[in-house]
């Protein structure tokens, strides 16, 4: 007999499993109970079923992450629809997301209503009570669930369904990683997370990526034991929280871009008491692996330091989940397998490298793209046991060392004027220089730079720096801010940086290297 497996009815067990206890608190210290929020879910998936919604259709829920975003997207997944979220940014990328995906329905806040409603059926959230509270539809586990889209750094956008089953499966691999469902309280800026922490009836305190100063106001109040966030929150977080006790944080973990020693060595000076975790993932593998250090004295702080000062690139740490497989294959054979019909585990074999283009197969891996859209990063390998194993292809560089993940840059983008030399690779060892902020290597017309911020007024570039960059053949550029991604403020935009150093007369000749007088606000002076 087959179970009903909507998500929704998780949420129904804790409403009676943990009732009073407060599920969401909101920035601004809105909060709602277990019990609270499943009933405010019955309520808005009777509005949606009476607005017409059925089975499977699309709904694009266009609301601010918070108590009102979680409420909707559960209700709709109650009705057995589907959720479709588009990360905000330029109207270019909507528009081909919603090119990709359209929806049928849009889920949105009463002021974006003339937005959508010329293209789409368009209501908001109902505040009207029910007697006639549906029951959960019943779904298949591989039933949609909730869209998304990859960043499109690689290539286009592509829309990533999770079907029910998926997203279950997901939650149990990131609590077995790490042990989420440990916390009672958990203060987080990565929506994701809290659907995993409503599956195991923890305390989720969320706010924005850019809501440094609510968020201490916050921990203050509700004591959080955890933190979970992207690094250039974090940085925020330790600049503004000075004077303030934060005691009460036992662990902070990062995700969504790459952590380098300096952060992690400002966050233990910090915090003494609490635990670092690195986590490492993909849009469509989440997460991978990752690492802790609990002391920059530790095993894992000087196996991070020692890489980037190597110019290896940043530790990621073990993969220790079994049911996760990791694979390397150098460019030229993963090109070759993508376009082969049939893929055998016995080749996958001979030609796994202990460097290479990064491959993860496992149970919360995403098997494909919505609709049969086509991806050139998924590898189907045929097992001696004749089922087919999926390998997303991650687009990261990466080396193994004695069962140790490295992270050496990204596909695509290894340095044209030395073999071997990937842009993170340059930035990581910058990065363990005192007084370097941020740190971002390109190449114009043949020449490579190095673009880096300082940290405050009273920074020096060190000697060191200035001469390995001499000793690379590498123009050193110091510049007031880096232009960085919208979605996490952590990862640099490569195409528009090398705009700006051309703005700036970087793109000429060598030996001609020179600075416009006109200086645009993002330069403060350059070097070398």
């Amino acid at each position: 007999m087959m179970t009903n497996c909507n998500i929704a009815l998780i949420l129904e067990e804790n409403a009676a499993a943990f009732g009073t206890r407060t599920a969401i608190v909101d920035e601004e210290g809105r909060l709602l109970s277990f019990h609270g929020l499943n009933e405010r879910v019955k309520q808005q998936a009777a509005a949606l079923l009476a607005e017409g919604l059925k089975r499977e259709q699309i709904v694009l829920l266009a609301i601010a992450p918070g108590i009102d975003f979680f409420v909707a997207l559960l209700a709709i997944l109650r009705v057995g629809a589907r959720v479709l979220l588009i990360e905000p940014g330029s109207a270019k990328r909507v528009l081909s997301c919603l090119d990709a995906v359209r929806p049928d329905f849009v889920l949105t806040v009463p002021w974006l209503v003339p937005l959508f409603a010329c293209r789409y059926r368009t209501f908001t959230l109902s505040n009207r009570k029910s007697d006639q509270a549906p029951a959960a539809a019943f779904v298949d586990s591989k039933d949609g669930a909730l869209i998304t889209f990859t960043s499109g750094t690689t290539g286009s956008v592509k829309a990533i369904e999770r079907s029910h089953g998926f997203l279950v499966q997901q939650t149990e691999v990131i609590d077995k990683s790490l042990a989420l469902s440990a916390s009672p309280c958990t203060l987080t800026t990565l929506p994701v997370f809290t659907l995993a922490h409503l599956f195991y009836g923890v305390t989720t305190i969320l706010v924005g990526k850019k809501s440094c100063r609510k968020a201490l106001k916050l921990v203050d109040r509700h004591q959080p034991k955890k933190i979970l966030c992207a690094p250039a929150f974090l940085t925020g977080l330790l600049e503004e929280s000075a004077g303030q006790d934060l005691s009460c944080l036992d662990e902070v973990l990062v995700g969504g871009a790459p952590i380098f020693p300096s952060l992690v060595e400002s966050v233990l000076a910090r915090l003494p008491q609490a635990t670092v975790t690195s986590v490492y993932g993909a849009s469509e593998a989440e997460p991978i692996c990752h690492f802790s250090v609990s002391s920059s004295h530790g095993a894992g702080y000087r196996r991070l330091h020692e890489l980037a000062a190597e110019g290896q690139g940043l530790y990621l740490g073990r993969c220790e989940d079994r049911s996760v497989n990791l694979l390397m294959l150098s460019e030229a054979d993963l090109a070759r397998l993508l376009n082969q019909s049939r893929v055998t585990e016995e080749e996958i074999s001979r030609l796994s490298a202990a460097e290479g283009h990064l491959l993860v197969a496992g149970k919360h891996v995403n098997q494909g793209y919505f609709n049969e859209q086509k991806g050139t990063n998924k590898l189907r390998v045929l097992q001696k046991d004749c089922t087919i194993k999926v390998y997303h292809a991650t687009g990261d560089m990466c080396k193994m060392l004695a069962g140790e993940l490295v992270l050496t840059g990204r596909a695509g983008y290894e340095s044209k004027c030395k073999k071997g030399r990937y842009p993170l690779m340059v930035e990581a060892f910058a990065k363990t220089h005192d007084g370097i902020g941020e740190a971002a290597y390109v190449e114009l017309d043949g020449q490579p730079l190095l673009a880096v911020t300082l940290k405050g007024r009273e920074a020096n570039l060190e000697p060191e720096l200035e001469a390995y960059c001499k000793k690379e053949f590498i123009k050193l550029v110091v510049m007031k801010k880096l232009p960085l991604d919208a979605r996490h403020g952590s990862k640099v935009l490569y195409e528009k940086l090398k705009e700006e150093l051309r703005l700036l007369g970087y793109s000429r000749p060598r030996g001609t290297w020179a600075v416009t007088t006109e200086e645009p606000s993002c330069l403060s002076k350059a070097s070398i």
